[in-house]
């Protein structure tokens, strides 16, 4: 399962830095209000919710989304003005 391996303080709150369990980092940002309201159970299902999120095999739209999103930075893309 995903753990919580540094919580880092940014301009107007926190991020917790979310270690995956194949090395992977991730980095939640919070508002100091909105971490200072988490409970344990909560933060339980961030990185539940975080792990499922990031192990899990894209469905066919996601992959359509990341392949346009690439063509698009490649500026592979077909169409639309160019500016």
């Amino acid at each position: 399962m995903a753990k919580i391996v540094d919580i880092e303080e940014i301009p107007g709150g926190y991020s917790l830095v979310i270690q995956l369990k194949d090395g992977r980092k991730i980095w939640l940002n919070f508002s100091r209000r909105h971490f200072r309201r988490l409970t344990p159970e909560e933060l339980q299902r961030i990185l539940r919710e975080v792990e499922e999120d990031y192990t899990r095999e894209p469905d066919e739209r996601e992959r359509m989304m990341v392949r346009k999103l690439k063509e698009a930075i490649r500026g592979d893309h077909h169409g639309g003005s160019s500016r």
